[in-house]
């Protein structure tokens, strides 16, 4: 059975963003730079512009990649061409590096001297690793990969794989208070004269943060590192209502934090 796995497409948001904010931003610059003929503006503006276009193609090894699972091989494509291919029996090692709960790559080592590496950025890349140990087990090659190790990666990309989807529905909430409490902090400090505003506000922002880091790290990490040995290469369904509504509470405290710093600031 063949399956197709591509990587998150936040990355494709970015690639789109350096066209649409970074290369005007470079050029602006440039402009303003002849105006007012300062000629290190002038570098600095044609060295941004060199580095957006090239990080913008940069950028399409992940963007327009594909990897390809078959019962006989990984095949990593690139704008539809072939670009590494190994099959399961010409493993000869696989290797990981992770942040435990974080990121991290897993390394396939073939016949060539270039491995093929699968970042956690991946979508769905637990069930990725989980495949490709199936095919690597069912052909007697375990000796490839130490178990431990490779474990420690999967749950730290089977944990990431999900992280992302939640970070899909609470970043952009978590942007719009950061803006308002920022506007707020701005706004009051200036016109009431009083630093112990912007602190209070910074306070805000602490507390939208750590809800959010409780969610992630005190109930989703814990519950995968408290996963049993006989476990450890199941993928667990994942309950995306109860994420979204946990993470709803998590904003719904940052915004009666930013409630309680308005008060207080007017009452100071």
């Amino acid at each position: 059975m063949e399956e197709k796995f591509v990587y998150r497409s936040h990355l494709k948001k970015i690639q789109k963003w350096m066209l649409i904010i970074g290369l005007p931003t470079s050029v602006l610059l440039l402009i303003l730079g002849i105006i007012i003929e300062e000629y290190y503006l002038i570098g600095l503006a044609v060295f941004f512009i060199f580095y957006d276009v090239l990080l913008y193609e940069g950028y399409d090894r992940f963007t327009k990649a594909e990897f390809i699972l078959d019962d006989e091989k990984i095949t990593l494509r690139v704008k539809g061409v072939v670009k590494q291919q190994i099959k399961y029996i010409e493993i000869s090692k696989i290797d990981s590096r992770s942040i435990k709960y974080t990121g991290g790559w897993m390394l396939i080592y073939g016949q060539s001297k270039k491995p093929m590496r699968l970042m956690v950025t991946i979508k769905d890349v637990g069930l990725m690793i989980n495949r490709i140990k199936l095919e690597v087990d069912a052909i007697e090659q375990s000796h490839v990969y130490q178990e431990s190790k490779l474990n420690k990666f999967f749950k730290t990309a089977y944990y990431a794989d999900q992280s992302w989807q939640r970070s899909s529905y609470f970043m952009p909430k978590f942007i719009v208070i950061l803006i308002l409490q920022m506007i707020l902090a701005i706004t009051l400090t200036t016109v009431y004269k009083n630093i112990l505003i912007s602190l209070i506000f910074i306070l805000a922002i602490m507390v939208l943060l750590f809800a959010y880091i409780y969610v992630e790290y005190f109930i989703y990490a814990k519950n995968i590192r408290k996963q049993s040995d006989e476990k450890n290469w199941d993928i667990v369904p994942y309950d995306e209502n109860l994420a979204e509504k946990r993470l709803r509470k998590a904003w719904q405290i940052g915004a009666i934090a930013t409630g309680i710093a308005v008060i207080i600031s007017l009452l100071l």
